[in-house]
This record gives structure tokens, sequence and C-alpha cells, in this order.
């Protein structure tokens, strides 16, 4: 009788431990809330310049456009709204709240806030072409191959990267009582090297200016409603997720 129970209780903690991992593995939707302050760190607007001619002054300044990327210890990385895009589902708005999927199970999340700035994007576009034209010109006076397409192309590539960087956040997903967060490399790796793909073209190397400092990191909870949102020095940041909030209600 007792190896008859013995054998119960191990198939029930089995299939327990299987639901478990089979919950675990459930894509994990997520709400994020951010707010962008209206200043960045060059003390200016994020979008927009003041343009002053005596004895007028005009503007092109404007609240930002949010926009975000998630990165995970997996690899795993999406953004709201798609980079392609230059519409933000917030227009001029110094708030906005976005809803991301994480399909497979993560254990850290890093989360990049941006402002899309799409001011002189058809300026720049024309630029590149001109530049294109006058390239091809040259090339049948000189009837040789100066690459005119290509840096056509390239010019008009560059001037899609309109997505400006605000801020980066790390987290830890499961954290024991009175334990430190540990940071995770590779999530946070993605999220400099995707920064850097996106940003527009800086005078300085972006890759070696503020957002190679340690990101802030704190555990998952910390931010996950019903609690307040996380102040950083330039955003924001509250998670809403039911999953989640679930799962850590448990942990009380």
């Amino acid at each position: 009788m007792i190896r008859h129970i013995t054998s119960a209780i191990g198939l029930i903690s089995a299939s327990l431990s299987g639901y478990t991992a089979d919950v675990c593995a459930r894509p994990i939707d997520l709400e994020i809330e951010v707010t962008i302050t209206e200043f960045g760190p060059n003390g200016k607007s994020w979008d927009g310049v003041r343009v002053y001619l005596l004895p007028f002054e005009a503007t092109t300044v404007t609240p930002p456009e949010p926009a975000i990327c998630v990165y995970t210890d997996r690899g795993e990385s999406a953004c709201a709204p798609n980079v392609s895009t230059l519409a933000s589902p917030c227009p001029d708005s110094f708030r906005c709240a976005f809803k991301v999927r994480i399909a497979e199970p993560f254990q850290y999340l890093t989360i990049s806030v941006f402002d899309i700035d799409a001011f002189g994007r058809e300026t720049g576009r024309e630029v590149a072409q001109l530049i294109g034209q006058s390239l091809k010109s040259v090339e049948e006076l000189v009837e040789r191959d100066l690459s005119s397409e290509q840096i056509e192309r390239g010019a008009i590539a560059v001037n899609e990267r309109r997505w400006t960087w605000v801020e980066t956040v790390s987290f830890q997903r499961s954290i024991a009582d009175g334990e430190r967060p540990e940071r995770d490399v590779r999530s946070e790796t993605l999220a400099r090297q995707h920064a850097a793909m996106i940003v527009p073209p800086q005078l300085t190397a972006f890759d070696r200016g503020r957002i190679a400092a340690p990101f802030d990191l704190r555990p998952l909870g910390d931010c996950l409603y019903p609690m307040p949102a996380c102040s950083y020095g330039y955003a924001t940041v509250l998670i809403r997720s039911e999953a989640l909030e679930e799962e850590m209600s448990g942990w009380d």
C-alpha cells in the first residue's frame, strides 16, 4: 500500500511539475507604459529645434513620439511600433502604453525607450536623391562607375533612422527576497547593438556614449503593477501583465 501511495505522489508531483513548466513556456503579454521627460540629456527638447530670426522666433519643437523595444536573455526582441515605421501610436505625447508579446520563456528583460522624430525626413530623402542624380551625371561625364545608386540607397537608408534613444533599463524576473538582481550580458548587449543600428548618425561614437554606462537594474516586481511606475533619468516605466502579476502574487 505504501508503495502505491508513493507512486501516486510521484505521478502527481510530475504532473504538477509538467504543468508549471508548461505555464512558464507560454507566451507572456506585456503592457509597458512609459513617460518620457520633457528634456533630454543636452537640456533640449527631444523633437524639433528652435529657430531665431530677429525679431521673430520660430519653433518646430513638439512633444516626443514614444516607442519601445524589449529584449530577453533568450535573444528575443520585440518593438512597438515596428522599427520600419515612423508613426508612434501616441503622437505628440510624453506618455504612451505599448503591448508586446514575448514568445520564449525568459529570466531577464531589458527595455529601451525611444523617441521617433520624423522632422526633416522628406528633406533628407530629397537631398539623398539629389546626390545620387549628381553622381550619375558625373559618371556619364567621366565614363566611370562611381557607385551612384549604392551611395543614394545608403544615404536614403541612413536618413530613415529616426529613432532617438532615450533610456534603457533591465530587470530580473525571479529573485528571492533579500537577494540582489544579477545583470544579464546577452539582453543588454542586444539592446546596445540594436539601438546603435536604428539611431541617426552622430558626430560622436554612439556606442561609447551614455548607452555604454551600466543600465539601471531592478527586480521585475519593483516596476510591475500594482507597484508604482519606476522613475529613471529620462523616463518612467510601468509594466502590466496578468501572467506575471499572478506569478509574483504567489510568492507572497
